[in-house]
């Protein structure tokens, strides 16, 4: 896996296309070196210092959504 300066290298351009394309084929790299299944979470908590950090945890609630396969 690559350090911070070479996935923003990568990235290039900071459009929320080439944001999405690089972070899928590390979900992907991962997933194969792994053989089990990755979940991402992410949230904006850093943009809206307003929200409290509460707001946006994962919690029993959110069990069946993230046992759920495609």
């Amino acid at each position: 896996m690559p350090i911070w300066s070479e996935i923003l290298t990568e990235i290039g351009p900071k459009t929320l296309l080439n944001y999405d394309q690089v972070r899928r084929k590390y979900l992907v790299d991962l997933f194969l070196k792994t053989n089990r299944p990755v979940i991402l979470y992410a949230t904006a908590w850093v943009q809206k210092p307003s929200l409290q950090s509460n707001d946006f945890s994962i919690n029993d609630e959110d069990i069946q959504a993230l046992m759920a396969r495609y």
